[in-house]
């Protein structure tokens, strides 16, 4: 059994905890690393940016010996050498642009709201790219 796990994104301590009580030694990269993440993992490295968080990575692993990376919120899509727990990036990357996620639904035939013609108001406008709903 693999029972050394990192879990890195913005904020972890769902899946950390989750890991920890099935057994797991836990270490996270967190954006806040606070104390009720504390109490979940062995050690915690905490980024500003999401564009930090590979080498935060790489450094935790530097630190201890992991057996596996689940990834959270803002590092879905990161290229690791460190096995993955979860979805293949090359997936995530796809959901996450919501033109391609409004295809693929309508591909299937699936409901989803009209995307409005450019210059078209009222509309509600959002980034292409991100999970933020």
């Amino acid at each position: 059994m693999r029972n050394r796990v990192l879990v890195a994104g913005f904020a972890t301590r769902h899946v950390a905890q989750s890991a920890r009580r099935a057994g797991y030694t836990v270490y996270a990269v967190d954006n806040f690393c606070d104390q009720d993440l504390a109490w979940c993992t062995e050690d915690c490295i905490t980024y500003e940016e999401s564009t930090e968080i590979p080498e935060k990575i790489a450094e935790m692993a530097a630190r201890h010996p992991v057996d596996v990376l689940v990834v959270t919120s803002g590092a879905e899509a990161i290229g690791t050498t460190i096995p993955l727990y979860g979805t293949p990036p090359r997936k995530v990357e796809r959901f996450l642009d919501k033109l391609e996620i409004q295809r693929f639904f309508e591909g299937l035939d699936v409901p989803v709201p009209p995307l409005a013609e450019a210059g078209h108001y009222p509309a509600m406008v959002k980034p292409r790219l991100g999970s933020g709903g």
